[in-house]
Formats: C-alpha cells, sequence, structure tokens
C-alpha cells in the first residue's frame, strides 16, 4: 500500500512465523499499537525494531505510555552499554493524531510500518 509516495507495511506480531523479515532493514518509521500485550512480547518487538534501525516510533493504544517507557529503557541502555550513536524519536498517543515529543526528531524515511 502507498501513501503520499511512501510505502505503508502492516506487520502483525506473531509467535507462530518471522513476522521480524517483513520489517524494513534501515530509516523507518513504526506505528506500534500496543493493546496491554505481555512484556516478553513488548520487549520482544521493541529489541527487533531498533535493531532493523527504525528512525521514529509513534505508540498507540491501551498500553502506549508504558510501551513508550519501554522504548526510552532500551535506548538509554544501548546508549550506556552498546551503540553510542543510536538516535530514535519516539511518541505515545491514545489517539491517532501524532506529535513528536522531541521536536528535534524527524523521519525522513521511504517508508512507514504499523504493527499490531
Amino acid at each position: 500500500m502507498t501513501l503520499n509516495d511512501r510505502e505503508i507495511i502492516f506487520v502483525t506480531y506473531s509467535t507462530e512465523r518471522n513476522w521480524t523479515a517483513e520489517l524494513p532493514k534501515s530509516n523507518w518509521l513504526c506505528v506500534l499499537v500496543d493493546n496491554d500485550r505481555t512484556r516478553n512480547y513488548i520487549d520482544e518487538v521493541i529489541s527487533k525494531i531498533i535493531n532493523n534501525d527504525v528512525r521514529y516510533v509513534c505508540t498507540v493504544g491501551q498500553s502506549c505510555e508504558k510501551t513508550h517507557d519501554l522504548i526510552d529503557e532500551e535506548i538509554v541502555f544501548r546508549q550506556v552499554d552498546i551503540d553510542d550513536h543510536f538516535a530514535c524519536g519516539r511518541c505515545c498517543h491514545r489517539s491517532l493524531s501524532f506529535t513528536p515529543t522531541q521536536p528535534s526528531a524527524t523521519c525522513k524515511s521511504e517508508q512507514r510500518v504499523l504493527l499490531l
């Protein structure tokens, strides 16, 4: 699916298939929908989207604030222990009106992905 010359990919988390193979490999935006998934699932998604060079993450849903905080924790951990050059913007919304939490964070990616 394409919107405004940008590819939109819908990826649904599943323990029964390799959903990460569907993720872009670099410079992309993720709209992560979390309606109270178990913590271990969310931790896996966060780790894998960061490993695939996500540039900006918007969290949406019932657990968006918790998910946003977990993303922050992972980013801080990686900045301290793993990747001192890592940078990723993120925002959290219960609705679909996206406003960045960091005004300086921008995403000029070619792709957008929605994880469910």
